[in-house]
């Protein structure tokens, strides 16, 4: 389970070659991880099921030049005086790092605390942080307050991040993914930040389905199935 989590969806072969042990024996193993409802079985391998992901400081350490190309491609779509929304996660914070470098105006709406005081260095953004209930592991606010604090805003541009995505949306646990949702409906246009590793899995939560004005900004093309239902939505794809 913990190579599921880090990288959520995997092969036979990738985790016997990782595991140093038969295929044989990994098939078993994820059958019995499937029928305790752990995981979900697919040809040739498994994904996650996610009701919990690794903590924010090990997954900061994944991925880091894929997040920073797609932390740049988003950055780079910031106008002077917007006002946008992001989203707590480990791809953001990579994002958080380029807007504190912003030479020009603009505000950020957040709940994450980590990220409000990275930007909040750059003294051209202005910073709203989000009241609600604190998740101190991750460095995040949620509930009630949150939403309806988010409800008072209206933004240019919201930037979330995923758990999951496949063809049938983004994937979060369940209080992220509710202020994820809030952000995407409070904002003219939204854009998803996440890297490859997120294809083919899934969450707790379905937060958002595939729609028309949003993006997805990641570091690889994804499979044709994903690509189908990203166009078919009316919604954009975008490799960094």
């Amino acid at each position: 389970m913990k190579e599921l989590l880090l990288h959520p969806q995997l092969k036979v072969h990738e985790l016997a070659d990782r595991l140093v042990v038969s295929q044989e024996t990994i098939r078993r193993d994820l059958t019995a991880l499937a029928n305790e409802g752990r995981l979900e079985r697919t040809f040739g391998g498994a994904v996650s099921i996610a009701t919990t992901v690794p903590g924010i400081n090990e997954r900061r350490k994944l991925m880091v030049e894929e997040r920073d190309r797609i932390s740049a491609c988003a950055a780079a779509l910031i106008e002077p005086n917007d006002v946008i929304m992001v989203g707590g996660g480990s791809t953001t914070l990579r994002f958080a790092l380029k807007l504190a470098s912003l030479e020009f105006p603009f505000t950020v709406v957040t709940h994450s605390l980590p990220l409000a005081m990275t930007v909040g260095l750059n003294r051209n953004a202005h910073v709203e942080l989000l009241p609600g209930r604190l998740n101190p592991d991750e460095g995040l606010t949620a509930g009630i307050n949150a939403i309806y604090a988010m409800n008072s805003f209206s933004a240019h541009k919201a930037f979330v991040g995923a758990s999951g995505i496949n063809d049938l949306g983004l994937h979060a646990l369940l209080e992220p993914g509710e202020v994820y949702r809030t952000m995407i409906n409070a904002a003219q246009r939204s854009f998803v930040l996440a890297d490859s590793s997120k294809f083919g899995a899934r969450a707790l939560s379905r937060y958002q389905n595939w729609a028309a004005g949003m993006t997805l900004i990641t570091d690889t093309a994804p499979a044709p199935d994903l690509v189908a239902a990203i166009e078919a939505a009316g919604a954009i794809l975008t490799i960094a």
